[in-house]
């Protein structure tokens, strides 16, 4: 009898699935329409935008990726979501998955939280404030320069995939913990904080968010190898995050003013009022931020970087006309002219390009866009909760408590959205006089008030350390499996943010 009761509740829930459930009317997988398992198992192969992408390009704008989920491809859904949609399309339950330490500024789904946070952390993201650390950036990039010319000067060829990602991991520590990992002197890509561990394991999480409690609570007992490496590895970084916030708590320093300051003056006036006063931060709240500042400031900056260069060097039209801009606009410094280049440091601190010698530069502006367009780093669906009495997504109508999401790689390859010839990297398309429009449609931060605070440091990262390389060195591909060949897209490999498989192998001479 149970047999029987349990075949026939199987039975009438997957017809309601199918047939009788709102989304039922919306194209996609069969087995996404019954079960989350078809985004899991995507997740876990690391192809998930691309499999959405696939589906987009299959059915149309609308697909049904999960029970109770629809992803959205189409300028409607990015203004009536996200640009117009305001507070109240809130984060999904999926966002749970994120939490480490407490729910930080881009994993709580409360939006009390949020405004808190947010009062807290956009001061120190401020353009004005980002400017004032440009010394602390650059005595990384004066590192990251003085390695790359003993490179050129010894005609090895270097990963310039790691090298980026070790000044900014670098960066990151000096900005937010007023302390250097040391990652460019290391040199080591195994010393890496494990963000990839923490990410798959949130992703995967995620997509089932009724087990985050039961993931976080037992999973640490299933002996199996993967598993227990990833945990180990989320651990790892949140006593990274909490050792920080304690150094330096330790040895606080009141003249200085980075990422970690506003945060810390929240904390201190919390102490003061003995936590009376609305919105402020514990040393747990603190902690949390940091921890976001690990995830979210460090890879997806430098795999951008990574990938510019990617299609720069794999379209050296495209690269010839950058340098011509760069090496005509922005001309070396007094010092950079007069100092030899056997003068190591000096030299390399001299070679730092200034952020305000590269704002104008509309060609590598345009590069930098397309780069988001057609390599995308942050990948995950971004899903929110359709609000009470449903709403309107161009032409269709949610009921409330649907999840709706925009994944910003298969929107980027949209050609609805943003035209013909998406797999080819065009920078000259973000030229026009409809660029502006078309621009407020990307989400590589993602859109509206939820975007990410961290744009301006990303941007000035990005422009900075292009704007150097470029300015110091000839970069010659070195040849891959295969041989080099001009355009295309690269091999990534996703864990809600892309990564690029194997190495990016260059070859410098000094200009």
């Amino acid at each position: 009898m149970l047999t029987l009761i349990v075949l026939v509740s199987v039975a009438l829930y997957l017809l309601y699935q199918a047939v009788l459930h709102p989304l039922a009317k919306y194209p996609g997988p069969r087995l996404a329409a019954v079960t989350n398992f078809w985004k899991a198992y995507h997740v876990a192969v690391g192809d998930y935008e691309h499999a959405i992408l696939a589906l987009h390009q299959k059915y149309g704008s609308f697909v049904r990726i999960g029970p109770n989920h629809v992803d959205i491809s189409s300028a409607d859904a990015v203004k009536d979501v996200f640009l117009t949609g305001g507070k109240s399309w809130v984060k999904s339950p999926f966002y749970n998955c994120f939490t480490a330490i407490r729910p930080n500024i881009f994993g709580t789904t409360d939006e009390v939280i949020h405004s808190a946070r947010k009062r807290a952390l956009t001061p120190g993201f401020s353009m004005q404030s980002v400017a004032q650390m440009q010394p602390h950036i650059d005595a990384c990039l004066t590192k990251l320069i003085a390695r790359l010319d003993r490179a050129a000067d010894a005609r090895e060829t270097v990963n310039l995939k790691d090298w980026v990602a070790f000044f900014v991991i670098d960066v990151l520590g000096e900005l937010a913990f007023a302390r250097s990992f040391r990652m460019l002197e290391q040199g080591d890509a195994g010393a890496l904080p494990p963000l990839k561990e923490h990410l798959m394991l949130a992703m995967l999480s995620g997509q089932l968010p009724w087990l985050v409690p039961y993931v976080n609570k037992y999973l640490g007992y299933l002996p199996i190898p993967y598993l227990q490496h990833v945990i180990r590895g989320r651990g790892k970084l949140r006593q990274m995050a909490i050792d920080c916030v304690n150094a330096r708590l330790g040895n606080p320093d009141p003249t200085r003013r980075d990422l970690l300051a506003k945060l810390i003056e929240e904390y201190q006036r919390g102490v003061k009022s003995g936590g009376s006063e609305d919105g402020v931060l514990d040393i747990a709240d603190v902690q949390t931020e940091a921890f976001g500042f690990i995830i979210a400031g460090s890879h997806t900056t430098a795999t951008t970087i990574t990938f510019l260069f990617w299609h720069l060097l794999h379209n050296p039209a495209v690269f010839e006309k950058l340098e011509q801009e760069v090496l005509s606009q922005v001309p070396a410094s007094p010092a950079e002219a007069t100092l030899p280049d056997d003068q190591g440091a000096d030299a390399a601190a001299a070679a730092c390009a200034p952020y305000s010698a590269t704002t104008h530069l509309r060609y590598l502006s345009a590069t930098v866009t397309e780069t988001h367009r057609i390599s995308p780093v942050f990948t995950m669906p971004l899903m929110r909760v359709v609000p009470a009495g449903g709403a309107r997504i161009g032409p269709s109508h949610f009921p409330s408590g649907v999840d709706v999401s925009i994944c910003n790689f298969a929107l980027h390859h949209d050609p609805h959205v943003f035209g013909d010839d998406l797999e080819s990297f065009v920078p000259e398309r973000w030229m026009g006089d409809d660029a502006g429009a078309k621009q407020k449609l990307l989400m590589p931060f993602g859109a509206g008030h939820r975007a990410c605070i961290g744009r301006n440091l990303a941007t000035m990262e990005i422009h900075k350390v292009v704007v150097s390389l470029v300015r110091r060195y000839r970069m010659e591909l070195v040849a891959e499996e295969g041989g080099v060949s001009e355009g295309g897209m690269p091999q990534t490999h996703s864990f809600a943010i892309a990564d690029l498989v194997g190495p990016l192998r260059v070859r410098l001479t000094r200009r």
